[in-house]
């Protein structure tokens, strides 16, 4: 099931840290194991994408007339893995991947725009969290 941008599988009930109390709802349930991640997260999410001007190094083909063209593209769409869940824009790893022809020159443009610009689309810098559990009690949200 998805809710609130956290993907929660099995996740049924967790242990309150504060009271011992059993939580139930899935979204508090949601809330809880956002706040763990983000208090054991090390990137400072304020930080804004780095500005990718003319002195920028980057490790690849500087042309992005080569470097974004639609076979490129295609290739990378094609090895997507299905079985993957769907990122924040909500659209299928089955679907980019069945679709790479289509989506390819729309992709080419945007990133194209984007190289160009030095910003990223502000969806791009969000992802999905799915917890796994680590062992212990499945009840604690550190686990």
């Amino acid at each position: 099931m998805f809710l609130d941008g956290l993907f929660t599988h099995d996740i049924r009930l967790l242990k309150s840290e504060k009271n011992g109390e059993i939580i139930t709802d899935l979204a508090e349930i949601s809330n809880i194991l956002n706040d763990q991640f983000k208090s054991v997260s090390i990137s400072d999410a304020t930080e804004s994408f780095p500005f990718m001007d003319a002195k920028t190094k980057v490790k690849c083909d500087p042309n992005k007339d080569t470097l974004f063209e639609c076979e490129k593209i295609i290739e990378k769409l094609k090895k997507i893995d299905p079985s993957k869940t769907m990122g924040p824009d909500k659209v299928s790893s089955t679907v980019l991947k069945n679709c790479a022809e289509s989506f390819s020159l729309a992709f080419s443009i945007i990133f194209k725009k984007s190289y160009e610009s030095g910003e990223v689309p502000e969806l791009w810098k969000h992802a999905n969290v799915t917890p796994i559990h680590k062992g212990g009690s499945k009840l604690s949200q550190k686990n």
